[in-house]
């Protein structure tokens, strides 16, 4: 997923490793040694609330309508 694409999809399904997740949150970090700034997304399973993934941006795919 694109930046770009990250208030569309928010609290909407998206797949990650051939699952379904909610789309829960972007976050941005710093690369402690390079200094540069990347985006992670945040993605909680809805049948198991307790479970939280937190992955890069690109591994995450826009569920098609």
């Amino acid at each position: 997923m694109d930046i770009r694409d990250v208030k569309k999809n928010l609290g909407r399904m998206v797949h990650h490793n051939g699952r379904q997740w909610l789309f829960a949150g972007c976050i941005l970090r710093r690369h402690r040694k390079t200094g540069r700034f990347y985006y992670e997304a945040e993605l909680h399973d809805p049948q198991r609330e307790q479970w939280v993934v937190v992955c890069a941006m690109e591994d995450v795919k826009e569920e098609r309508t």
